[in-house]
């Protein structure tokens, strides 16, 4: 596999004004990983493609949270499948996975779901797939004809359910997902607001979130929406999912009278296709038409379309299957304002999708099965009119490109602090989980680099002849035999010290003050000027780490004394991050991107200083000894 560090989370502010603190990022690591451990999986989540389950491409291996600056960040590797082997690897474990979570997820659900649900079940029975959330053909509309039921007071000639009267019955929990405040059962939008048109895919956060917020601001429109027939959840243990993209809002001349009619087809590049699905995109202006309105008046106006071709099938519905999302759109001319506007998906089937990709928009005809989402109607704004168009088609950027100019385009033009390209800043620190079982059973050292010696692989660590740090670290030898590289620098990568189990604080503290004077010795000697230290301990089946770097004078001690000050080892990192976090801001340091740290952090969960390009291992001259076996050297 091919492994890429990335930043997974951080506690800053994103660019949906969602900030989630950095000690609730770290007991959603914790539970997590106690899990996992419990589970047999290791520490993190399939990766797929743009979140789609059915297209699994490797595995995110969470490795900690980094401080840095004013940041806390979650980060890991990225492992990506490079063979067959490894993609089947890969979707053995995925599907495993997927199993388990849904089984843990359920527990609590499954008897008050059923119990709830004992008269339209029968003898059938819910599948769940997700946590709270149940599964069977028809189940909601059982529960709920009247906001399925064509003819229905509630809903309209297409299946869509009036909006404001399912919010008299239903609050809102989550985009698209609504409680029965009497009963406390969950319902969903349609399946089809989903990736791959699929159950197993979330909805589309993006489209129903700003589809609510836009109700909320303009209720006397009419607004109506397609919602699922086949899902009911568990209002009191159900938990939303958020993800994160950005899309930028269109700005493009707003009065549409003044676009010429036609079509125009926009095509995705490369990693669009890979990674959203999407190849092409029509546009289709028509020119102004009239009609009479409800009072009679004439009434001109122009319609667009908008239609999304895709490169593969949905596979959330069949492999020949290929659903593509649709809009409609009515401009009044006079009024400047769109006046209706519905989404919907065309679905194609085998040999008629090929001829629809052939064929330009308004000369491919209706060859499709159709299925409406959604409805709005009334005077919207052009404004806000782009704003849910580009949320509907939520991962084709070829939408926003075409409603907007790429100079202008929000998305691009907008700064990310963590693409900054920052020095590296000084201090850092990484808390880091794992299983404990890997944690050493006494007090001691642990190796977690190696080198090639040959045609031996050994591990080793690094060492100070002479040193005050370099005594210190003999006595934690213990007799085991261990390799100690001597890089001739002055970086000083302190190998990982796991303390005696359990740890208290007092236990950490002793460690933390024996280690700092050793580093006021060898400060003071000229020996180092920059140096990293790390630190073990098992809590629970976990073995936490953290892990510091800095530069001289006086970093080090000062993050040796920040360690000590902010953390209990008997307490989980949930406990205590944000004070240290608050200890490393005093210290100084800046926010820095992937690029800057992903050299110091070592899939083992450590940090290290990396040596200067040279000769040798670490790209320096060095020196090998054999502690605890034969003291030779070898040059």
């Amino acid at each position: 596999m091919e492994f890429i560090f990335g930043y997974f989370n951080t506690d800053a502010v994103n660019r949906l004004n969602h900030k989630i603190p950095c000690d609730v990022i770290a007991r959603g690591l914790e539970e997590h990983a106690l899990e996992a451990i419990e589970d047999g999986f290791p520490i993190g989540v399939p990766m797929h493609v743009a979140h789609d389950m059915h297209h699994p491409i490797g595995w995110a291996e969470s490795t900690g949270l980094l401080l840095t600056g004013d940041l806390v960040a979650q980060v890991g590797f990225i492992g990506l499948a490079e063979s067959d082997e490894e993609n089947a690897e890969v979707r053995q474990v995925q599907k495993a996975y997927l199993e388990r979570k849904a089984e843990r997820g359920s527990e609590s659900s499954r008897p008050f779901l059923e119990e709830t649900l004992r008269s339209v079940l029968g003898s059938e029975r819910l599948e769940f797939r997700d946590a709270a959330v149940g599964y069977r053909k028809g189940i909601a509309a059982d529960i709920y004809p009247d906001l399925f039921k064509s003819g229905s007071e509630l809903v309209d000639k297409d299946g869509l359910t009036f909006y404001s009267a399912l919010l008299k019955r239903f609050d809102v929990v989550h985009p698209g997902v609504f409680r029965d405040r009497d009963r406390g059962l969950l319902i969903f939008a349609h399946r089809f607001f989903r990736r791959s048109l699929s159950h197993l895919n979330n909805l589309n956060d993006y489209f129903l979130g700003e589809f609510q917020r836009y109700f909320r601001s303009a209720p006397e429109l009419d607004f109506r929406l397609r919602l699922d027939p086949d899902v009911v959840g568990d209002a009191n243990a159900y938990k939303g999912r958020f993800e994160y993209e950005y899309w930028g809002g269109p700005k493009f001349d707003d009065d549409i009278s003044r676009i010429a009619p036609g079509v125009t087809v926009h095509s995705a590049g490369d990693v669009t296709r890979a990674l959203e699905n999407v190849d092409l995109t029509h546009f289709w202006w028509k020119g102004e038409e009239a009609r009479k309105d409800a009072s009679g008046k004439k009434q001109i106006y122009r319609t667009l379309e908008v239609e999304e071709l895709i490169v593969g099938p949905s596979l959330g519905i069949a492999n020949d299957a290929f659903g593509c999302r649709y809009v409609h759109s009515e401009y009044d001319v006079d009024r400047s304002a769109i006046t209706h506007f519905d989404g919907a998906i065309r679905m194609y089937r085998g040999d008629s999708y090929e001829l629809r990709k052939q064929a330009r928009i308004d000369r491919a005809g209706k060859h499709s099965d159709y299925t409406k989402l959604f409805r709005i109607d009334g005077p919207i704004s052009v404004t806000d009119w782009k704003g849910l168009v580009a949320a509907f088609f939520r991962g084709n950027v070829l939408v926003p490109e075409y409603l907007e100019p790429p100079v202008a385009n929000a998305a691009s033009d907008a700064v990310d602090a963590l693409d900054v390209k920052a020095p590296i800043p000084d201090p850092l620190i990484l808390i880091s989980l794992a299983d404990a079982a890997r944690a050493d059973k006494s007090k001691g050292v642990s190796a977690d680099r190696t080198v090639r010696w040959g045609v031996r692989i050994v591990p080793f660590v690094e060492f100070i002849e002479g040193s005050a740090l370099g005594s210190y670290l003999k006595t934690r030898t213990e007799r085991a035999p261990i390799s100690l590289a001597e890089f001739h620098d002055a970086i000083f990568n302190f190998p990982r010290i796991t303390l005696v189990n359990p740890p208290t604080a007092d236990h950490l503290k002793d460690e933390l003050r024996a280690l700092k004077r050793a580093v006021d010795l060898d400060v003071d000697a000229g020996l180092i000027s920059e140096m990293s230290f790390s630190i073990s301990w098992r809590w629970k089946t976990l073995l936490v780490t953290v892990s510091a770097s800095g530069s001289f004078p006086g970093q080090i001690p000062a993050l040796i004394d920040a360690v000590a000050a902010c953390v209990d080892p008997a307490e989980p990192p949930s406990k205590w991050v944000a004070s240290l976090k608050q200890a490393l801001g005093s210290l100084g340091g800046d926010t820095c991107g992937v690029d800057v740290v992903s050299g110091r952090v070592l899939r083992s969960g450590i940090l290290q200083i990396p040596h200067p390009a040279g000769q040798g291992v670490g790209g320096i001259p060095f020196s090998m000894t054999i502690v605890g076996v034969d003291q030779a050297d070898a040059d």
